[in-house]
């Protein structure tokens, strides 16, 4: 007897039936678009290149383009993104590091990176 590869659903659990797919087939990374981590990292890139913005505008905007909050979040830390507050209990702006920080940054990765071989 074969292996039999069973469909569901997660919300709310329920199953669907028999399905072709194998394990390794739900596992990998969609090849649709590319990766969401790589796609959130270009479209804030873009979006904060030229001048600082408001981060709530930039939520609702990379939520238009199908980018969760917290993947936003997670690629404006990988960009070094920084958050700055105008004055106390105002908006939040996010916006490029200077040129030399960035710099910096990268340089101290790469650092790591090699420490670690």
């Amino acid at each position: 007897m074969g292996n039999a590869n069973y469909a569901f659903r997660l919300d709310p659990f329920q199953w669907e039936g028999k399905t072709e797919l194998q394990k390794e087939d739900v596992l990998q990374p969609s090849s649709e678009g590319g990766s969401a981590p790589g796609e959130a990292e270009a479209f804030l890139g873009d979006a904060v290149k030229d001048s600082r913005r408001l981060a709530g505008e930039l939520v609702r905007e990379a939520a238009g383009c199908g980018i969760t909050r917290r993947t936003l979040q997670r690629a404006a830390r990988q960009l070094g993104v920084v958050p700055e507050r105008a004055g106390f209990g105002g908006k939040v702006y996010w916006s490029l590091p200077p040129i030399d920080a960035t710099i910096t940054t990268h340089l101290q990765k790469m650092a790591r990176m090699e420490r670690t071989q």
